[in-house]
């Protein structure tokens, strides 16, 4: 027996249970039918949009589409609700009753009848108006800090070669007049210099992280950690290190920016390994609609508290003795999270560190989507919804 059944036997009116569950939603319910007209409307949907419920009732719901795109999106929406697919939550820029535009999240579901054809169509909608404008903002102010950090990042560098050009000359052409103590100098202002190189560098490159447009494309994960191993051929041979694989597969993913997150965290766990040969494995397993890497060293591991930190810019659980700026993870965590994926940091089993990783498989994601009402009563379900609605009265 199905759950709203039970419910039925146990309260004996299901148009009851309908109107308290519309009447207590916090979202804009509205009922159409075939042709999209409004069969049933809120008094959430009153508040949102402005009009009543004797307005609407009726009345086609396009009517809160801008006339500009209103066909196009009629046309859309019609193509898949007529083929009986649910619409996920997605925003459209809406218009109210006094002619203000709100942009509005909307889930769209048929309804079906006893017989199981479509009957009406139920769609529960929120403001997020006040959301969008945030994030159009955080957008923007995230759009100067990245050409602000690009701009200032690649001016920095012509003057940091010319310091770095004219103390070399220096040593060289003065360095027998030049004391020990002098001399030391010079190796301290090139060596900060080269720091300073380094930090733009990985500066540009967290930059373009965020720029660079996702050529999306086929890669092989296996042949790419082959290119990385290639890539750090010296550091491996010089630290005797071990690179092991599990059966990787094939994923969608912008190849460049993938090559450098294994690029980064292979290269870690090499530089960080403090006792005894690096050990470093990396394999794959599916995660729900996504594929999981995780790269695990045999390091010296990093403190739970500090998993978060890791992760930002110029967060350095080392020392000065150990070569980085401190930036690299971040760059990371930043890739991965513009493929839609999320990364963490846990001790490995038996020691060292493990970085686990997602990028989301997106034809599997963009799949599915929620079953409609099956087994609904699409003529009670509106006439619940319309007696819920702000003026109380019933369907014209």
């Amino acid at each position: 027996m199905s759950p709203f059944r039970a419910a039925s036997e146990l309260l004996g009116d299901p148009q009851a249970i309908l109107t308290a569950l519309a009447q207590s939603s916090p979202d804009a319910l509205i009922c159409t039918d075939l042709e999209g007209r409004v069969i049933a409307w809120t008094q959430r949907a009153q508040q949102l949009f402005g009009y009543s419920a004797d307005e609407m009732l009726g009345q086609r719901a396009a009517i809160l589409i801008p006339a500009d795109g209103r066909e196009q999106e009629r046309a859309m929406l019609n193509q898949r609700l007529r083929a009986g697919e649910s619409i996920d939550p997605y925003v459209a820029r809406l218009v109210r009753k006094d002619g203000q535009l709100i942009d509005v999240e909307s889930t769209i579901t048929p309804v079906r009848g006893r017989n199981q054809e479509i009957a009406a169509f139920l769609s529960i909608s929120r403001d997020v108006t006040a959301r969008m404008r945030a994030e159009a903002e955080l957008r923007r102010s995230n759009e100067e800090l990245e050409q602000f950090a690009y701009a200032a990042s690649h001016d920095l560098s012509e003057p940091l070669r010319v310091i770095a050009g004219f103390v070399e000359l220096l040593g060289e052409r003065y360095g027998e007049r030049l004391d020990e103590e002098a001399r030391r100098f010079i190796d301290f202002t090139i060596g900060g210099v080269e720091r300073m190189q380094a930090v733009i560098d990985d500066l540009l490159a967290y930059s373009r992280a965020g720029r660079v447009e996702l050529a999306l494309c086929a890669v092989d994960v296996g042949a790419l950690i082959r290119e990385v191993a290639d890539s750090l051929f010296a550091i491996i041979t010089e630290s005797a290190a071990t690179l092991e694989t599990g059966e990787l597969p094939v994923i969608t993913a912008e190849p460049t920016l993938l090559r450098q997150v294994f690029q980064n965290l292979i290269g870690n766990a090499i530089k960080f390994c403090e006792q005894g040969p690096p050990r470093v494995s990396v394999t794959s397993q599916r995660e729900g609609a996504a594929w999981r890497f995780d790269v695990i060293d045999n390091g010296p591991g990093i403190d739970p508290a500090h998993a978060e930190q890791v992760f930002m810019m110029f967060r350095r659980l080392h020392g000065r003795e150990v070569p980085g700026t401190g930036i690299g993870l971040a760059i990371v965590k930043r890739i991965v999270e513009r493929h839609g994926g999320r990364i963490r940091c846990e001790p490995a089993p038996g020691g060292g560190t493990r970085f686990s990783f997602t990028i989301p498989d997106e034809v599997a994601a963009a799949a599915g989507g929620r079953p409609p009402l099956a087994g609904a009563d699409a003529a009670t379900f509106a006439a619940a919804l319309a007696g819920a609605a702000g003026n109380g009265r019933e369907r014209r």
